[in-house]
């Protein structure tokens, strides 16, 4: 008997040393952020996914950790991946397409911890374009992993419906890299649509231009074409890049009533008072997201998480309060309609419409 109560009082007292160091502690370093040199504030979609690594930290609650090397190399990324491992390190994040490979790398060496890699818009492009020869020789995204991003229709929808809800019928759209900003057009004219449905507009009141200028970047050209754009009389131009958009804003500027709408991950406002709206891309919101499913043990392993509306992870700037025509209201509705189903939004790329009068130039 003495025996038997000793073993009991063995086995409990392990159960309490592994509890103590396992997920149920404070003090755990359970999350880990693998980045560049730079660190955490190396660009914006690093700095949110930190941000919200930490936020899922405090809510679990246990401890997140960044590791950052001394230098861009694999060897030196495969030592900081050694280190968050031995601190205790569950769940991995990375954000970014340049840290695709050191996921790749990590992944396939330790099969017992789980990653995520974060994308963007622009990395998931580029995924795009190297995926079919990399699915030929083997799985990119192993079971230990999961690659998350945010639908950029999801964030096109949004400002198409409030724009044509406001009472814009003549709208434009710039985007740079096709490839890229196809999938924000996309949403933005279904958006469009849905609002010129809802409003029982005639069909092709409301007209859309859409431009793609090749880049993103800031260019003399992109101004010019804007700038003919609002002297033909388009009330808004929707540009998701912000380098596109900053041409974009110089031409309103100079224009006697242009407004631009914009998405991104910051309130785009604050860029020009002609910036009408903003639809917030939030990839701290995905971070929690995963974190959340990896905590519930639904752990996307194997698979492409996308986020959108319905996940909290897009959503419109608080200050629209120069649109006349669209409100908290109308904005309350649309988000009811599609949790409700009501409203959809498509994954299509297909920049058609059968009620909005489509110009591709």
């Amino acid at each position: 008997m003495k025996k038997r109560t000793m073993l009991c009082l063995v086995i409990a007292a392990v159960m309490l040393l592994t509890a103590a160091c396992g997920s149920g502690d404070p003090e755990a370093k359970r999350y880990a952020m693998l980045t560049g040199t730079a660190g955490t504030g190396s660009d914006a979609l690093t700095e949110q996914v930190w941000a919200g690594l930490g936020a899922a930290a405090a809510a679990k609650p246990c401890v997140a950790t960044s590791y950052a090397p001394e230098e861009d190399t694999a060897e030196a990324f495969k030592e900081q991946l050694k280190t968050a491992k031995k601190d205790g390190a569950k769940l991995i994040f990375c954000a970014g397409e340049s840290m695709r490979d050191t996921l790749i790398a990590g992944q396939k060496a330790n099969k017992k911890l789980h990653f995520v890699l974060i994308e963007d818009d622009t990395s998931a492009s580029a995924l795009k374009a190297a995926q079919a020869e990399e699915d030929a020789k083997e799985e990119v995204i192993h079971k230990n992993s999961c690659y998350a991003g945010i639908a950029p229709q999801d964030a096109g929808y949004l400002i198409g419906y409030a724009l044509v809800t406001n009472g814009n019928t003549r709208l434009g759209f710039m985007g740079g890299d096709q490839s890229v900003d196809t999938a924000y057009a996309s949403g933005f004219i279904q958006g469009a649509e849905r609002a010129a449905s809802d409003k029982a507009l005639a069909a092709g009141t409301v007209t859309i231009r859409i431009a793609f200028t090749g880049d993103a970047q800031l260019s003399p050209a992109k101004m010019d074409i804007a700038m003919q754009w609002y002297d033909d009389g388009t009330e808004v131009i929707y540009a998701p890049q912000k380098g596109v958009r900053k041409s974009v804003i110089a031409a309103a500027e100079l224009s006697e009533s242009g407004r631009v709408a914009a998405s991104g991950t910051e309130d785009a406002s604050t860029e020009s008072a002609r910036v009408l709206l903003t639809a917030k891309m939030d990839y701290a919101a995905v971070v929690k997201k995963i974190a959340e499913d990896f905590e519930n043990d639904s752990f996307a392993g194997g698979e492409r998480v996308t986020c959108g509306v319905l996940d909290s992870c897009v959503s419109l700037a608080a200050d629209y309060s120069s649109m006349s025509g669209f409100s908290d209201t109308n904005y309350s509705l649309l988000l009811s309609n599609l949790s409700s189903g009501q409203a959809r939004i498509g994954r299509t790329e297909q920049l058609t419409s059968q009620i909005l009068s489509i110009n591709m130039e």
